[in-house]
């Protein structure tokens, strides 16, 4: 960010039109940043997502960030399409760097749905697995049954087919 620190030698001289120059051209210079990564995750998402599964997102190659960015999307355009579940492909912890636990994509999806108050369960292969939409209510009542957590398995669950197997 080589204006913000010619901005900041600016205001050091004390020559406000520099500075104000620099800042202005450092403050577009983050904005179109923030763009290009924006659309590259777009890409990215679209891309990974071409031929899946029915009700199957993969949020595989996205900073946590951007996936959740996804992840809450599709879980607000499950609710309102009245589908009975979602999957959410986001890879186990294992690859993920050390020193980052708190930020991989698994963590930040599961954070998420706390957040939501939805039922949700892990599932094999790194799976989340979005349960009981409500698909009865209508899509502006919220789901208040809260969440729960069923405890790490090495099996799919058996009430919904996994997006291998199907």
């Amino acid at each position: 960010m080589e204006k913000f620190r010619l901005s900041d030698v600016a205001q050091q001289a004390r020559n406000r039109t520099d500075m104000a120059m620099y800042k202005n051209d450092a403050h577009e210079h983050l904005g179109n940043m923030y763009r290009y990564n924006a659309a590259a995750a777009h890409s990215i998402f679209t891309e990974n997502n071409e031929k899946t599964v029915p009700f199957s997102y993969d949020l595989h190659n996205l900073h946590a960030q951007e996936a959740t960015f996804f992840a809450e999307r599709i879980i607000k355009d499950a609710i309102a399409h009245r589908d009975p579940y979602v999957w959410l492909i986001c890879g186990r912890e294992s690859h993920a760097r050390i020193g980052l636990k708190g930020r991989s994509v698994m963590t930040a999806i599961e954070t998420l749905l706390q957040q939501k108050a939805v039922k949700w369960e892990t599932g094999n292969g790194g799976f989340k697995v979005i349960l009981d939409n409500p698909s009865a209510s209508s899509p502006d009542e919220s789901n208040t049954s809260g969440y729960s957590s069923a405890p790490p398995s090495t099996k799919p669950s058996k009430t919904h087919p996994t997006p291998a197997a199907a």
